[in-house]
């Protein structure tokens, strides 16, 4: 090899080195700029459920307006499938949304959500939960890595896949379908625990199948987080499901010794403030109090909550927190 082959291939050699140790150098900056976790005492949160473009944008032009409105905790959504995501919202613009949050002084709760485009992803159950695994897996890793204050593996799984297979709610089938739900709940908790040292929750849309809490395990986990929609044709009807969806949380949580905090008080359009109130002050008077609630949506079509007399309810009653 002649001198001057020998000196290009250095020049070579050197300008990789110099571009490795650059990248090296920029990842480090950035997480240098990742706050420690601080954990609210209450957590008052916001769950826009369309991560792109409306988390995306909440993230981007709304942090303010949530900030005034008492919100100190928000949720970033991962979608798996990663092939039912859009493509502008990749890993990378989620990371960056979990950066700006924590620097602007906001906890994160990462979630997962399920966007099955077709019945073909569920053909093998076990390969599917399988697959969501490893992806949850990646999720907590990374969350770890910027110091995300809670993770949850995955949002109402129970329910979305009973959906799309179109078991009815008190069949054998979905019993079976509960039972494998719930030990794979376990199953990756043991897992996730391995990577990351944050508040690990439960999301589900309901307690125990069939509304049985003793079929439920939060063993293991910090938060018990059901989902608990705003509904019903009036207020006795809405107290009276209350009435019997908060005792339910107690008990299970009492048994398995976890906080609960309300893991997504979700206000449809057209619902009323007085409804809305009914349930808030349901949840405040519960005989063991949440750690936090978080509402939704923030601007999604089937929950606008931005900008209406719901956001202002909702900033007057944290108030008290």
């Amino acid at each position: 090899m002649n001198k001057k082959v020998i000196i290009s291939v250095l020049f070579i050699l050197l300008a990789l080195s110099l571009i490795s140790g650059c990248t090296q150098l920029t990842k480090q900056t950035e997480k240098s700029n990742i706050p420690p976790r601080n954990y609210p005492a209450y957590i008052k949160g916001v769950w826009e459920p369309i991560p792109y473009p409306n988390q995306y944008e909440m993230i981007k032009y709304d942090l303010n307006q949530l900030k005034d409105d008492g919100v100190n905790t928000i949720y970033i959504i991962p979608i798996y499938p990663e092939k039912s995501s859009p493509p502008e919202y990749t890993e990378k613009t989620v990371i960056e949304g979990i950066t700006k949050v924590r620097q602007e002084g906001f906890a994160v709760f990462i979630c997962p959500d399920i966007f099955i485009e077709d019945l073909n992803d569920l053909d093998d159950l076990d390969e599917f939960l399988e697959s969501l695994k490893q992806f949850d897996l990646k999720w907590a890793k990374i969350s770890e890595e910027y110091n995300v204050e809670y993770f949850a593996p995955v949002n109402e799984l129970y329910t979305v896949i009973r959906e799309r297979l179109g078991y009815q709610e008190d069949s054998v089938e979905a019993g079976q379908l509960w039972k494998r739900i719930d030990n794979w709940h376990q199953e990756i908790l043991l897992e996730i625990r391995n990577i990351y040292t944050g508040k690990i929750a439960y999301k589900p849309a309901c307690v125990g199948f069939n509304w049985n809490s003793s079929t439920i395990t939060l063993t293991g986990y910090d938060i018990f987080a059901p989902n608990m929609p705003v509904g019903g044709t009036n207020v006795d009807e809405f107290e009276e499901w209350l009435d019997f969806f908060i005792p339910l949380i107690i008990d299970v949580v009492q048994r398995d010794n976890v906080d609960w905090m309300v893991g997504e008080y979700w206000i449809p359009a057209g619902v009323s403030t007085t409804l809305c109130e009914t349930g808030l002050n349901k949840i405040e008077n519960a005989t063991i109090p949440p750690i936090g609630l978080a509402f939704g949506g923030w601007t999604c079509k089937d929950g606008p909550v931005k900008n209406t007399s719901l956001e202002k309810l909702i900033k007057e009653w944290w108030s008290k927190f």
